[in-house]
């Protein structure tokens, strides 16, 4: 009965007036005799919607059209905020499943009339497709939209006109600082290439005396954010060190590559030339295209 709903669902649309009749299984319909179940649906708000001759059962346009609102609404709502961020976009492709609904293509161009809906075919088989294409040849993606706003945690001077106030605090040498300040390398909804978006940055550890700096990565999906937070996520950590003779405070420049499926992330010690490297997996924050990636 599921499978031949599934393939029932696909022939509801805005226009079809006729109903939906599918067979009920033999082992349903033991259950209740036709009598037993008109007196059930008689008694119920589907009582007009809703009725059964023998072994089949006829359910209205109207009740079917109804089983896909809620998805649709919640599809329409995100599709319009996709939208209202990312500014150049004029196509929509439908893929998926849900894509062959001919009630869903159709609701999707009465809202989005001014773009062009492309509705390829087998599009329940593209995502596949697409994901066999990417995986033979990466570079065919020229582009990402990132989903998440990516930094840094570190430990600034404290600056009460910046910083809230539960985050002050005082060093072993009397210093005040903000503890986890979120220090912005990325921003989300930035369009990166395929080849990736290099961010560089400067880091050093608090103490002269420390021999080690531990670099840790995060995301939210916040674009304004002030220090690490319950909507951060860790993405993961670079640890850099330095040999006990070096002496005073030292510095890293530290590289950060964005657009790619993992985070690369390398950092080279001025005083020692010595370079770390480490590859962030990225799997479970896996950066979204917006209204598909854009292609070669």
């Amino acid at each position: 009965m599921t499978r031949e709903f599934e393939v029932k669902k696909r022939t509801v649309s805005e226009s079809r007036g006729s109903n939906f009749i599918s067979r009920i299984p033999i082992v349903l319909n033991e259950k209740l005799t036709n009598d037993e179940r008109m007196e059930k649906v008689q008694s119920s708000y589907l009582k007009d919607q809703v009725s059964f001759i023998k072994d089949k059962i006829t359910l209205s346009p109207k009740l079917m059209k109804s089983f896909f609102n809620n998805s649709l609404e919640n599809i329409i709502s995100h599709v319009k905020k996709i939208m209202n961020v990312i500014q150049d976009v004029n196509i929509i492709l439908l893929v998926g499943g849900y894509a062959e609904s001919q009630l869903v293509q159709d609701r999707i161009k009465q809202k989005f009339a001014n773009y062009s809906i492309i509705i390829p075919q087998d599009c329940n088989l593209v995502v596949m497709k697409g994901a066999m294409l990417f995986g033979h040849n990466p570079m065919s993606i020229s582009a990402r939209i990132l989903r998440f706003t990516y930094g840094v945690s570190i430990h600034p001077l404290f600056d009460p006109k910046k910083h809230p106030q539960k985050n002050l605090y005082t060093d072993k040498n009397g210093v005040e600082r903000c503890s986890n300040f979120f220090r912005k390398l990325i921003c989300k909804n930035t369009k990166v290439p395929a080849t990736g978006e290099i961010v560089t940055t400067v880091a050093s550890p608090l103490y002269e005396t420390q021999k080690n700096y531990l670099s840790r990565v995060y995301c939210t999906e916040k674009e304004d954010i002030i220090v690490v937070d319950e909507s951060c996520e860790l993405v993961g950590p670079l640890e850099v060190s330095v040999p006990p003779h070096v002496e005073g405070k030292w510095k890293a420049h530290v590289r950060y590559v964005f657009g790619m499926t993992e985070i690369e992330v390398s950092a080279r010690v001025e005083a020692t030339n010595q370079t770390f490297e480490t590859t962030l997996n990225n799997n479970i924050f896996e950066e979204k295209f917006a209204v598909g990636a854009t292609k070669k």
